[in-house]
């Protein structure tokens, strides 16, 4: 969408300043039937032929970022008063910070908002926790549940046994 409206200006421009495209072409160093298929959308120039004719016509393109780095990231105060109120003491926000810019800077990740991506990052990692803190409790060994499911393993590996022990005596 962006391509074809640039595209758009640069065709209004040519014909603003009364060039004709095989006088364009001339200056670019292309052939004319080029800017017409250029023009109608029908061929897309390379970078350096884009260039050229945005020069051509006394234009100049600029691209603006809106994805930036994590690099320089911190949270704003909006964002530590929401989790702060969210989550209170559940989360430590300096240790999910440090995660997070390590994490997002060695994968070279780029985002437009990254607050909002740190308030995910925060949520997840809540949600994790909780998850993780469940399954510890439901493994504990002190447990009532875990001390007699492995009391009825031993119970059964040691019935298993025994009944191994029994056809083995009575073969011989």
């Amino acid at each position: 969408m962006l391509y074809k409206l640039l595209v758009q200006q640069l065709k209004n421009r040519r014909r603003a300043l009364l060039l004709s495209s095989q006088e364009l072409a001339q200056k670019i160093g292309v052939a004319d039937s080029l800017i017409n298929a250029w023009e109608s959308h029908k061929k897309i120039p390379n970078a350096t032929n884009f260039i050229n004719w945005a020069n051509a016509l006394s234009c100049q393109v600029s691209i603006h970022q809106r994805s930036i780095p994590v690099d320089n990231f911190k949270p704003s105060q909006e964002t530590i008063e929401y989790l702060i109120k969210e989550y209170g003491s559940e989360v430590d926000i300096n240790y999910e910070e440090k995660q997070f810019v390590d994490y997002y800077k060695s994968n070279a990740t780029l985002k437009a908002d990254w607050d909002a991506f740190f308030r995910t990052w925060v949520r997840r990692s809540v949600q994790f926790n909780n998850t993780r803190r469940q399954t510890q409790t439901f493994n504990n060994p002190y447990d009532s549940k875990s001390v007699q499911e492995r009391r009825r393993r031993i119970y059964d590996v040691a019935n298993m046994g025994d009944k191994t022990t029994v056809k083995k005596l009575g073969e011989h």
